[in-house]
């Protein structure tokens, strides 16, 4: 959760203003997959609560990992413009905040600030992302610990007591999307 706040934080007020204002809160009841491998999706998501598998058909649909509070999910098929590389499914009854894909393109070409902010959100996300895979693909222990000196780089590590105000400050972001008004997704067995 500290790095998901490191990186929402990274949005300003009118930021999240704007995304509060274009997405919508969407429940995902458990068992429904929401974005299905090889298809396209229409939104980038954040999840306000509950926990999503992530899966990949090239392991046989094995959970290649779990994502929550805090965690954007989408972003990767955004980025590319393509089909989704994953399948996600709600483990327990969920809640995402859904920001739909053409309205955040727009944005991003109109307002530079707004792009370098969400651009770095996603940065800091992906590295999270790719560093954790390393960790638990690699069978090395010394990149298990955060207790070894290459980690002491990390932006957690230089700036502790900022962290406090990002969580603090990811509790208000979470809570104002979760404000808006929310959309039910409709109950479907994978397929």
């Amino acid at each position: 959760m500290r790095k998901v706040s490191f990186a929402l934080d990274q949005l300003s007020d009118s930021d999240v203003d704007w995304l509060a204002e274009m997405g919508h809160k969407e429940s995902v009841p458990a068992g429904v997959s929401m974005i299905h491998e090889k298809k396209p999706s229409d939104s980038v998501y954040i999840v306000l609560s509950g926990i999503l598998s992530i899966s990949v058909s090239i392991r046989g649909k094995q959970e290649v990992t779990r994502l929550g509070h805090g965690e954007i999910i989408g972003e990767m098929s955004f980025l590319k413009a393509r089909s989704s590389s994953t399948s996600v499914k709600a483990l327990d009854d969920s809640v995402v905040f859904a920001i739909p894909k053409r309205k955040l393109a727009s944005k991003l070409e109109e307002d530079m600030s707004f792009a370098a902010h969400f651009y770095y959100v996603l940065a800091i996300t992906l590295a999270n992302r790719l560093r954790n895979t390393v960790v638990r693909l690699s069978s090395d222990r010394h990149m298990e610990s955060d207790e070894t000196p290459e980690h002491k780089d990390k932006p957690e590590a230089r700036i502790p007591d900022t962290l406090y105000a990002a969580d603090f400050r990811i509790d208000h972001i979470l809570k104002r999307l979760m404000d808006v008004e929310p959309a039910v997704l409709q109950a479907s067995e994978d397929g």
